[in-house]
């Protein structure tokens, strides 16, 4: 994960879809930005942490994905399922 994402780059992306590729190369999901949390501060951390939650028709295993996003371009996010809402699943990235 990169040291230069931060809660303001994601910000302006709730609500939008991001490609999801698996390990083995195949593009597969579309999940969506769902919601975006910000943490409180901490002495230890590079950036303030923050938490993004996806939410994805699909139930997917927790590992690392490789998410692209049209402006934001690709990202390596390690994404663990949290939620279930209906038919829809929710997955959470933190970043501290």
């Amino acid at each position: 994960m990169s040291a230069n994402l931060t809660v303001e780059t994601f910000l302006p992306h709730v609500d939008q879809a991001f490609a999801a590729q698996f390990s083995d190369g195949e593009l597969s999901m579309t999940l969506t930005l769902a919601q975006l949390l910000k943490g409180g501060p901490s002495p230890a951390s590079i950036r303030p942490p923050f938490e993004l939650r996806f939410t994805c028709p699909v139930h997917l295993r927790q590992q690392t994905y490789l998410l692209r996003h049209e402006q934001l371009g690709e990202q390596e996010i390690f994404l663990v399922p949290v939620a279930q809402e209906g038919e829809t699943f929710v997955y959470q990235a933190v970043f501290n």
